[in-house]
């Protein structure tokens, strides 16, 4: 079976080259491949797109006789495939087709979405239809002889850089999902998280605290216990959403920084990317790392936590109070 030795590699790329280009055209036989994020992009008949082509979300349409000379790769949203793929063409959620006249010389894989190939479609290498798949870093990145040549030592640092890139896109997209639906509350979190950074990671750190003894006592309590997966739910939640919401906050300054104007999700999708691969790959240094991601996390837990005390107690300070006016004196 032909492996994908070469998505991990894609993948690293799409952390260096993560700047929205916005809907991009096909520019001739020169081009270095494509990232889009959202929208729409069609390679016309007669075209040719030397490089890979990278979606993020957004509809693909490849016409009859245009070639990708790399590989196709789709996080989300909707393919049409009816011209040549040279290399893999590859599926993270979404809908894909393949049409008759549809080449496509590498693999097919699917992860977590669905294509519908015609008749007549031709698939050079593997199907691959999975809710997750494995993929192998080339061994001569892996392995390090000794001095005496004859074990074989196994390098993980590759290994771990790769699943902080697979996890910083993940939130990634799982912040511009809640940017679609939550923006003002991501807003609120990440501004309550801003003022009072000290205090929301206190309150965070208190809820961190606290969960365990109060997942204790519901266990003592027998009748309590189906409650504690709700508990550990409830705390889950929280902490991934004070996550993407400081992650939006770190998309808007990073968008002023480079005077771009982003989409909201889009804002919180990329912010929440490069907070992930920041801290995370700080995590990774010996003994000390983990703080990093540990104190981000909590803070963003207290600024939801602090977000919440805030919205229950606003409607109650909302109402004014009703001042009574005493009637005048009676004339002397």
């Amino acid at each position: 079976m032909k492996r994908i030795s070469r998505l991990w590699l894609v993948l690293v790329a799409l952390a260096m080259s993560w700047l929205p280009t916005g809907s991009a055209e096909a520019r001739g036989p020169y081009d270095e491949g494509s990232v889009i994020f959202g929208g729409e992009y069609t390679l016309h008949s007669g075209e040719t797109l030397n490089g890979d082509l990278v979606i993020f979300g957004g509809v693909v349409t490849i016409e009859e006789a245009a070639i990708v000379r790399g590989s196709l790769i789709v996080f989300g949203g909707f393919f049409t495939l009816d011209g040549a793929v040279t290399g893999d063409v590859i599926l993270f959620g979404g809908e894909g087709r393949l049409g008759e006249k549809a080449v496509v010389e590498g693999d097919l894989v699917t992860i977590g979405g669905q294509i519908r190939q015609a008749e007549g479609a031709r698939v050079e290498g593997d199907v691959l239809q999975e809710a997750a798949i494995r993929i192998s870093i080339p061994q001569i990145l892996k392995q390090v002889w000794t001095s005496d040549a004859r074990s074989l030592i196994i390098s993980e640092p590759l290994e771990m850089a790769f699943g902080v890139l697979i996890r910083a896109l993940l939130l990634g997209l799982l912040a511009l999902v809640l940017a679609l639906f939550l923006q003002p509350q991501m807003e609120q979190v990440a501004q309550v998280t801003i003022q009072q950074p000290l205090i929301a990671g206190g309150a965070g750190l208190l809820v961190v605290i606290a969960a365990p003894i109060l997942a204790v006592l519901m266990i003592v309590t027998l009748l309590l216990i189906p409650l504690v997966p709700l508990v550990a739910l409830v705390i889950v939640i929280g902490w991934l959403f004070g996550l993407t919401a400081l992650g939006s906050e770190v998309g808007s300054r990073l968008s002023c920084a480079l005077r771009r104007s982003w989409s909201p999700p889009w804002t919180a999708g990329l912010g929440t990317l490069v907070l992930v691969l920041v801290t995370d790959g700080l995590g990774q240094i010996p003994c000390v790392g983990w703080m990093v991601p540990f104190l981000v996390g909590v803070i963003g837990l207290g600024g939801v936590t602090l977000s919440l005390l805030e919205r229950r107690q606003r409607p109650g300070a909302s109402k004014p109070a009703e001042v009574q006016e005493e009637p005048p004196p009676p004339p002397s």
